[in-house]
């Protein structure tokens, strides 16, 4: 990938990606993500300026991205071990403050067929609660194939060892970027 390294080929790696990790039933999957997935669990609605936080929410550590300011790429950014809600809240909250975060994604483990089972569930009360501790919108985003596209990048990448939480960072940037390439600011037009 010519011109293109670190955060910027995992950016672009993923939006390919994304595309390439669910064949055709893939490719339906992501015409889907642009018209149902996109549910706003914050009064207010979304800022269509400034950068935007993603959260993969993971068993044990919390995957977290961002974009640039022209929301055109996502990179991973760090993974936060999980604590009580409580302790989760207040550090997406001081990332979302140190990153000038105008909006923040939320990972939504829908199923294969659309549906919304315990996880989703789960995930959706996780971001309303969420909504109420931050100053700023929170969305959810189908994140559908993230985790598997994100494994499939650090792969391609070359990276044989991994710390924890990397695998949770990389899907967040993967979800972020499908959020970004839907709203028509990522990296394809």
């Amino acid at each position: 990938m010519a011109g293109l390294d670190g955060p910027d080929a995992l950016a672009h790696l993923a939006h390919r990606g994304q595309r390439a990790a669910g064949g055709e039933r893939g490719e339906e999957i992501l015409n889907e993500q642009a018209q149902v997935s996109s549910t706003n669990v914050h009064p207010t609605p979304s800022p269509s300026a400034g950068r935007v936080l993603a959260l993969d929410l993971g068993e044990r550590y919390i995957g977290v991205a961002i974009s640039d300011p022209t929301r055109t790429l996502a990179r991973p950014l760090t993974a936060l071990r999980r604590r009580s809600r409580r302790q989760d809240f207040a550090a997406i909250a001081r990332l979302v403050a140190e990153q000038g975060a105008a909006l923040v994604i939320v990972g939504y483990p829908l199923s294969l067929d659309g549906g919304e089972g315990p996880q989703a569930r789960w995930v959706a009360d996780y971001a309303a609660a969420l909504s109420e501790a931050l100053p700023v919108p929170v969305q959810l985003w189908d994140e559908r194939f993230s985790t598997v596209t994100a494994e499939e990048l650090l792969r391609q990448g070359g990276r044989r060892r991994r710390k924890p939480g990397d695998l949770d960072a990389a899907a967040a940037a993967v979800i972020l970027q499908s959020y970004l390439d839907a709203q028509g600011t990522g990296w394809v037009r």
